[in-house]
């Protein structure tokens, strides 16, 4: 056996186990967060919380324009939806807790709709007046997209 064909059945053995050990992990984090957004489109809670525990186990940290695969990317903010899905279940504290891991991860920008959702439902839970930021009155003009699974009873005026 020659040196170059030793080396290419060497380099053929570990892309084997490489594409094994893929295989045995389960899917990437980005499968299971399509999945659990496909979930909250549908107002399945439960489900999209089990699914976004599925992406942060493979993926904690959160990311503006996460590279999925190819050319693809998402706005992989898994913490934000998790507390939206707790919130929507009338689980509280599961919601601040998530809620706060969005905003120590810095998930959202003070002046997009999902950090009005989380302002919101975050004084609702604790009972206080909703103040906006005066940076939010001013973004509402851009046409922003508001996610589906954040209700229009929430987003600022």
């Amino acid at each position: 056996m020659s040196i170059q064909n030793w080396i290419l059945s060497i380099l053929a053995s570990i892309l084997v186990l490489l594409c094994s050990e893929v295989r045995a992990a389960g899917n990437p984090w980005y499968v299971w967060y399509d999945k659990a957004m496909r979930a909250q489109e549908q107002m399945k809670w439960e489900e999209s919380i089990l699914y976004l525990k599925n992406a942060v186990a493979e993926k904690p940290e959160s990311r503006l324009e996460a590279r999925t695969y190819g050319l693809r990317y998402v706005n992989y903010i898994p913490y934000f939806y998790m507390g939206v899905a707790y919130y929507r279940l009338n689980k509280k504290e599961k919601a601040l807790e998530s809620f706060s891991d969005s905003e120590r991860y810095r998930e959202v920008s003070v002046s997009s709709a999902e950090y009005s959702f989380v302002r919101k439902a975050v004084a609702e839970i604790k009972g206080e007046q909703y103040v906006p930021p005066a940076s939010e009155k001013v973004d509402r003009g851009e046409g922003r997209e508001v996610p589906s699974a954040v209700s229009e009873e929430f987003v600022a005026d």
